[in-house]
Parts: C-alpha cells; sequence; structure tokens
C-alpha cells in the first residue's frame, strides 16, 4: 500500500490541522462579534418575555401587559 502511505504523509495532516484551525478561529471571531451589546447581546428588555414565559412554563398566571 504505497498510495495510502503517500497520502498520509505529515506534511498533509499537519497542512489538515492547520486549516481546521484556521476555520474554527474565524468561525469563532465572527459569531462573537456578531453578537453585540453587553452580555452577549442579551439586554434588560428580554426580562419580562423569559418572565412570563418561565410562569407559563411553571404554569403560574402570566403577568399583564401594559
Amino acid at each position: 500500500m504505497p498510495d495510502a502511505e503517500l497520502w498520509w504523509s505529515r506534511r498533509r495532516i499537519l497542512a489538515a490541522i492547520v486549516i481546521a484551525l484556521a476555520i474554527a478561529t474565524l468561525a469563532f471571531l465572527y459569531r462573537f462579534n456578531a453578537l453585540g451589546g453587553a452580555l452577549a447581546g442579551f439586554d434588560n428588555d428580554h426580562f419580562t418575555r423569559l418572565a412570563r414565559a418561565e410562569m407559563l412554563l411553571r404554569a403560574a398566571r402570566a403577568q399583564r401587559r401594559f
């Protein structure tokens, strides 16, 4: 199997690792920078929605809307 030995050379394995790390780094940076705002875009205006959803999940009475 000389073809298999040529295909899995150290150079190709290293290149694949470097490319995979570059893609992972770019994806992380893109996603991290796209979040925006404090606490990854999770602002205080979400509190009422989360509180209402939690009350509905616990079968409590939903709060009034103003």
